[in-house]
This record gives C-alpha cells, structure tokens and sequence, in this order.
C-alpha cells in the first residue's frame, strides 16, 4: 500500500532508511515534521493530527516508537517505545522500553534511560530520570505505605507522613 504522507516527507528530506516498515496515519499533517536532520527509523508508527516532530529529532534508533498526538521539540530523540500525548519541548533524550502517557511534560534537557513508563508527569529542566523506572507505581506505593502509618498509631506518623508528601511534592 502506497503512504502519501511517507512519500512527501522522504521529499522534503526526512530520513526514512526503511519506508516500507513505517506507519503514519492519515489523519498526520507532513507539515508539521520537519524535513531538517529527522530520522524515523524502521517499525515506527506516527498517528494524530496534533503529532509534531520538530528539526533535528530522531525516533526508533533502538527500537520502534509509537507516537500518538505527541510533540518533539527540536533535538529530541526517542530511542524506542510508546508515547501518547506528551510534549517534549527539546534538546530531550528518552531510552528505548519507554511507555509514557498523557499530561507528561519534558521541559528542555529532561532526559530518561531505558524502560522508564510516565503518566501526568513533569519533567523542570536538566533532570534525568534513571532507568527501570514507573511513577504511576511509586506514587501507589507512597500512598499505601502512608496508610500503613497512619493505622500504626506511632506518635510521630503524622511527622513522618508529612516529611514523605514533601519529599515528593504531593499535597
């Protein structure tokens, strides 16, 4: 089956080493990647109609990527995995096995390693997250081990819960 779209960003100097393996929907505006130094790489799919890929971004280096109405500012480079209604705002890198979700911001220069899954999650500039890592479980365990104190009835739970919330900035 003959892509259009795939046709006229190979036109406009996207860099597709593997056309024939690439998805990209319909509903996708070619005008909204760059054909400044991108590179979709073999395996990946690219679907909705707000999915930006701004000059010098590459997805799938390592693995294939799934973009889904996400927006990759300039040199952003996502390795592998699935992305779904994040915005990266630039000069971001995020490791292959990644599985982030709607609401999830990287500022400029947030990174993550490998295997990391987000969810309504902000990234401030410069911060790296490691690897093997999911909020949406860390915070599920936070508010668990706050149940466990408070039912402990230890006299300094309400001090000690209070430290754990301002650790992570959780009301």
């Amino acid at each position: 089956m003959e892509n259009k779209i795939i046709k006229a960003l190979l036109r406009k100097g996207v860099r597709i080493p593997n056309p024939d393996s690439v998805y990209i929907s319909n509903n996708v505006n070619p005008d909204r990647i760059s054909g400044e130094n991108v590179t979709i790489y073999g395996g990946c799919r690219i679907t909705g109609e707000k999915s930006l890929i701004m000059k010098d971004s590459q997805i799938g280096y390592e693995a294939p990527v799934t973009l889904e109405n996400t927006l990759l500012g300039e040199n952003t480079k996502l390795n592998g995995g699935f992305f779904k209604g994040a915005v990266f705002a630039g000069d971001n890198l995020f490791g292959s096995g990644a599985h982030v979700r709607e609401g999830t911001i990287f500022e400029e220069e947030a990174n993550a390693a490998h295997t990391v899954g987000l969810k309504q999650t902000i990234l401030f500039p410069f911060v790296t997250l490691g690897s093997l890592i999911n909020f949406a479980i860390v915070l599920c365990q936070v508010e668990a081990a706050v149940k466990i104190i408070l039912k402990s009835g230890h006299p300094l739970s309400i001090l000690i819960i209070h430290r754990i919330r301002t650790k992570l900035h959780h009301p």
